[in-house]
């Protein structure tokens, strides 16, 4: 058995997340984690919010727990009993959505070397379905980081940056385990996402998206998947 038939297999519907959400997620997850980088931290569950050291605190969201075999939902079933303040708007927005993995109570998954992958896969859909700005995992507990309870000043990225960052993080989730299905739909999200001016084109070789006042110019194939990511200049 190849690692690839070794990885948690997810339904359509949340594929078509995947595709779509997958690079701001994971985008979103890297830009954070690059702000914290290795200030101590403290998550104050009673009071829903975690406070790093030297750079303020921010109000969290708790959406599950995660042990070796299985990920619960925060909602009734769970093993540790959370607030509805703390949990109850995240489970109802995720059981908004028709897909198979937000209507569960628990997902299983195999023990396999996948298991990160399979995690990192539900954390980029979750950060900017649910407007997160990152993730982080406190004992088995995971949680969403939301916004930040004081003035706290976080840098911005000019849109040069975030077209490279845009890029690199594309090619992080090409690994074979966890990339989307469908890569032109998570481009064009992305370039939606953070207000990008662009337009599609398409000939007999595939489409293209062009992405104006920057000259760059994203290439897919017939089947959506990206061939080349160039600047035009």
């Amino acid at each position: 058995m190849s690692r690839l038939d070794e990885v948690q297999k997810f339904s359509k519907e949340f594929e078509e997340l995947y595709s779509k959400y997958g690079i701001i997620g994971f985008q979103k997850q890297c830009f954070f984690a690059k702000f914290v980088e290795d200030h101590n931290w403290e998550a104050d569950l009673p009071n829903r919010k975690i406070v790093f050291e030297n750079l303020g605190s921010f109000k969290i969201k708790v959406v599950g727990t995660l042990n070796e075999d299985c990920f619960h939902w925060a909602d009734q079933s769970c093993p540790i009993s959370f607030s509805d303040e703390l949990s109850g708007d995240v489970i109802k927005s995720v059981r908004e959505f028709d897909v198979k993995e937000f209507k569960e109570s628990k997902l299983e998954f195999e023990q396999c070397e996948g298991q990160d992958l399979w995690f990192h896969r539900l954390t980029c859909v979750l950060i900017p379905l649910l407007g997160a700005l990152g993730v982080y995992r406190c004992s088995g507990v995971v949680i969403l980081i939301m916004d930040p309870e004081n003035p706290l000043s976080m840098p911005t990225e000019s849109k040069e940056k975030l077209l490279i960052e845009g890029s690199y993080a594309f090619q992080d989730i090409l690994h074979p385990l966890c990339k989307p299905l469908d890569q032109k739909a998570g481009w064009l999200e992305y370039l939606k996402y953070h207000g990008f001016e662009f337009a599609e084109e398409s000939d007999e070789k595939g489409s293209y998206i062009k992405i104006k006042d920057h000259q760059y110019m994203i290439s897919f194939d017939g089947s959506n998947v990206v061939t080349k990511i160039a600047n035009k200049l």
